[in-house]
């Protein structure tokens, strides 16, 4: 479904919730450095890395409860681009697709540092193209006790120009 990003239209967000295997209880950590840097979220039971640098892409999702690392890498395909979760995309009939935000620093600040819940939103635009001026800022939630990686979108036309095109949120998982 292609979307019209018109000026000054903000698309709703758009909650994706990834389940891990069980449910326990204890402490979340947070392991952050600076924006420009790898982030960690961590409870009991998922072990989540972020990384600002491949546009605040999932480059590690960890279940504590199955001992499995469940991102993966497309064969063939350069990292970061087909390479972990929440790979932000925006495709166009006839221009093909925007992947430039993969290879974007993204900007990482923390939202909540709480025992009971993390968060850490990434925001970022595209460096080049006609996507440029199209940002996309997702905020990534883990609770205490809780197998659910939270993950909360807001893409906005920062722009004046009208934009058509396809919202892609890329995941590559075992």
């Amino acid at each position: 479904v292609e979307h019209q990003l018109a000026r000054s239209t903000k698309m709703k967000s758009l909650i994706l919730v990834l389940i891990s295997f069980a449910s326990a209880s204890a402490e979340c950590i947070l392991k952050f450095e600076g924006a420009d840097k790898p982030v960690v979220l961590e409870n009991s039971l998922l072990r989540v890395a972020l990384d600002p640098a491949r546009g605040g892409t999932v480059t590690s999702f960890f279940s504590k409860s199955a001992n499995a690392e469940l991102t993966a890498t497309w064969k063939d395909e350069p990292v970061p681009q087909g390479f972990g979760m929440f790979a932000d995309r925006i495709t166009v009939r006839t221009k093909g697709r925007a992947r430039d935000y993969e290879r974007s620093a993204y900007k990482a600040e923390v939202v909540d540092d709480k025992p009971d819940e993390i968060a850490v939103r990434m925001t970022g635009t595209s460096p080049t193209g006609v996507f440029r001026k199209i940002q996309f800022e997702k905020t990534f939630r883990l609770r205490s006790g809780s197998a659910e990686l939270l993950v909360d979108y807001l893409v906005s036309n920062l722009d004046q120009a009208d934009h058509i095109g396809s919202i892609w949120i890329c995941n590559v998982v075992r």
